[in-house]
C-alpha cells in the first residue's frame, strides 16, 4: 500500500511537470508558451515552479526508492 501511494505521488508530480491534459497545460508547456508570447515574468515564475516541482520529484522518488527491496 505504501509503495502504491508513494508511486502515485511521483506520477502526480511528473504529470504536473511534463504531461498536458485536455483541461490543463503542464509546467513545461506553460513556460514555452510564456516565452513564445514574450511574457518573461510568467516564464520566470513558471521556471521557479518547475525547479520547486523538480526538487519535490527528486524527494518523492527518493522516498519511494528507499522502500524497495532488491
Amino acid at each position: 500500500a505504501y509503495d502504491k501511494a508513494a508511486w502515485k505521488k511521483v506520477q502526480a508530480v511528473r504529470e504536473k511537470l511534463a504531461k498536458d491534459s485536455a483541461r490543463t497545460s503542464c509546467v513545461f508547456t506553460q513556460i514555452r508558451k510564456a516565452f513564445e508570447a514574450g511574457d518573461f515574468n510568467t516564464a520566470s515564475d513558471k521556471f521557479l515552479e518547475m525547479q520547486r516541482l523538480r526538487d519535490e520529484l527528486v524527494q518523492c522518488y527518493h522516498d519511494y526508492s528507499q522502500n524497495i527491496l532488491d
